[in-house]
């Protein structure tokens, strides 16, 4: 980068203060060797070329620059706006979560061989036994207990989104779809 025309670049940072932050190079090379350059924040800063990655070739005017900034601010927003509607209908129908779940994990969802329908029954016992018969698996119970502390432990965490937690927890113990199935009865009926 040196001696390289670089007044208007899009990079990121890689140091120990601004590790993975993207800014805009505004100053040719200084003196020192070192660019200035404008956080995503607002903060002006100057940093080595040896910790900068250029994101693009283009040259850009601050104006484009802060304007493709909350462009992608804008795009995050929303997309954190979507998943937490999508958690909040998958808590409240709990019929519909083996097709919105994995539209938050990337995960294929696994077919339901109940077609949806209400098999987990009244107690506990006829939970197990309908979705062992249900999916056609075993439910390992020490499996699905060691989960259920793991999703108990991060539900008292800040930020807890239910999906996340869920398949988090199912994950650490390898839960089929029946175990898994199952931790989520113990979620609904805690």
């Amino acid at each position: 980068m040196r001696g390289k025309k670089m007044k208007g670049k899009w990079v990121r940072i890689f140091n120990t203060r601004h590790n993975g932050k993207e800014a805009l190079i505004v100053s040719d090379e200084l003196p020192n060797g070192k660019f200035k350059v404008l956080l995503v924040n607002g903060r002006q800063t100057s940093t080595s070329p040896d910790n900068l990655m250029l994101l693009s070739d283009k040259i850009y005017t601050l104006d484009e620059w802060k304007e493709l900034q909350h462009i992608k601010k804008a795009s995050t927003m929303s997309e954190k706006s979507l998943r937490s509607k999508i958690i909040r209908l998958a808590h409240s129908k709990p019929e519909l979560r083996k097709d919105l779940l994995p539209l938050l994990t990337n995960k294929k969802a696994y077919k339901d061989p109940c077609n949806g329908t209400s098999y987990y029954g009244d107690s506990y016992d006829e939970a197990m036994e309908g979705l062992e018969e249900c999916h056609d698996e075993r439910i390992n119970e020490r499996k699905v207990e060691k989960a259920w502390d793991l999703l108990q432990d991060l539900s008292d965490q800040d930020g807890f989104e239910f999906a996340d937690g869920l398949y988090e927890a199912a994950d650490s113990q390898n839960l089929n779809s029946a175990e898994t199935e199952f931790l989520k009865w113990h979620y609904d009926n805690a």
